[in-house]
């Protein structure tokens, strides 16, 4: 199973990914773990003094996913995590 969420905040489109990561010793009844990440694609590049490129992207984490054990959960946090980020680049 793989859920996607997509939001807009600030002129970015905020994009998250989540997909059931359970590994080969996992049995019936036990924590499903997912794993998560999530993709930034800047939409209006005139809000930034830096002149970003319409083109601008960036994930979270970096690189790989990050593992949660609610699925919820994981686009909450990721998506907080990107909210952050926008801010602290608007500074």
């Amino acid at each position: 199973m793989q859920i996607a969420n997509e939001d807009h905040y600030e002129g970015w489109h905020i994009t998250t990914e989540c997909w059931e990561n359970k590994p080969a010793d996992w049995k019936p009844f036990d924590p499903i773990p997912y794993a998560a990440r999530a993709l930034l694609q800047l939409l209006r590049h005139d809000q930034f003094e830096q002149g970003w490129a319409a083109t601008a992207t960036c994930s979270i984490p970096d690189v790989g996913e990050r593992h949660f054990v609610d699925w919820p959960d994981a686009h909450a946090v990721l998506k907080a995590e990107a909210r952050t980020l926008i801010n602290t680049w608007k500074k």
